[in-house]
């Protein structure tokens, strides 16, 4: 994703053509302040949707943990999504593999991710989790 944004800053200064855009984040804003909006596993709505998030097997929160360290203030925290929910998400680890693929290529083809990447990102694909 880094490559990709640096290729489309490049492209920007020499051709003008501008970077790909992403819907922003939805939030909302309550009495105590601004919040995420999420889904009811607890991932975020909106921005760019990569396969980790458009196929999960855990919520990014990216909310540190309470007493965790510094630096996972910077990283967030993951947590696994019940085996029950993936079943639902994912009847076979073919299913969950094929959602996966799918979300690295629209990825792609949303401009957040180069096609040189694929590879390494569809490596990032854990389907041990999965049942069936």
């Amino acid at each position: 994703m880094v490559k990709a944004a640096l290729r489309s800053l490049d492209t920007w200064i020499r051709t003008g053509d501008a970077p790909p855009e992403a819907p922003d984040l939805e939030v909302e804003v309550g009495p105590t302040g601004t919040a995420i909006v999420r889904d009811d596993d607890g991932i975020a709505l909106g921005g760019i949707r990569l396969p980790q998030v458009e196929a999960p097997v855990v919520a990014l929160t990216g909310d540190a943990a309470p007493g965790s360290s510094v630096i996972c203030l910077l990283m967030g925290s993951t947590l696994p999504l019940a085996p029950g929910r993936l079943g639902e998400l994912y009847p076979t680890a073919d299913a969950y593999l094929d959602a996966f693929e799918q979300a690295a290529d629209d990825a792609i083809d949303a401009g957040f991710v180069l096609a040189d990447d694929r590879e390494a990102l569809l490596a990032g694909a854990d389907p041990s989790g999965i049942a069936g």
